[in-house]
């Protein structure tokens, strides 16, 4: 590998592709189905993967700092087509079960799924700036519950965006 950095990334497309395989299955075993249990499926899903696996989606959050600066322009491009060709791939699929959901909202729903694992991933894990100089009751209301508040706001999300 050239740097640690394209170590992590390759790394991360394999296990990220592992957990988008797992929720493609979930979604394949689907009858046509309605937003609803799709939703339930998507969501459930997350909550298992996170349970069995929580470090992936904290890492998910790091491929969008800097360590892209530190990598070759090849494995950047190979890190964005992945996500660009999985968030497809999975959008296309969702569609495909749901008649509701257009392919363009069945690709924006796995898109913002990415965007909340990034979010909350970054935001659950105070950077070192932030826990060195502020005292720790100051820091009592950026903590948050991973897990639990991704969930939540998926499902609000989620069902705003079928309405």
């Amino acid at each position: 590998f050239e740097s640690k950095e394209t170590l992590f990334l390759t790394l991360l497309i394999q296990e990220y592709g592992e957990w988008f395989d797992g929720l493609n299955r979930r979604i394949e075993g689907l009858d046509h189905s309605n937003e609803t249990m799709l939703i339930k499926v998507v969501t459930k899903y997350i909550d298992q993967s996170m349970g069995d696996n929580i470090r992936l989606f904290h890492l998910i959050g790091l491929g969008h700092s800097h360590l892209e600066h530190n990598v070759s322009l090849r494995m950047a491009e190979k890190y964005r087509r992945f996500l660009n060709d999985r968030a497809s791939e999975l959008g296309f699929q969702i569609a495909s079960k749901v008649d509701s959901i257009t392919r363009v909202q069945g690709i924006k729903m796995v898109v913002t799924l990415h965007t909340f694992f990034v979010g909350h991933g970054q935001m659950s894990q105070l950077p070192t700036i932030m826990t060195d100089k502020l005292p720790l009751d100051e820091l009592e209301s950026y903590e948050i519950d991973y897990r639990v508040t991704m969930l939540e706001t998926m499902k609000m999300y989620f069902k705003g965006l079928f309405k």
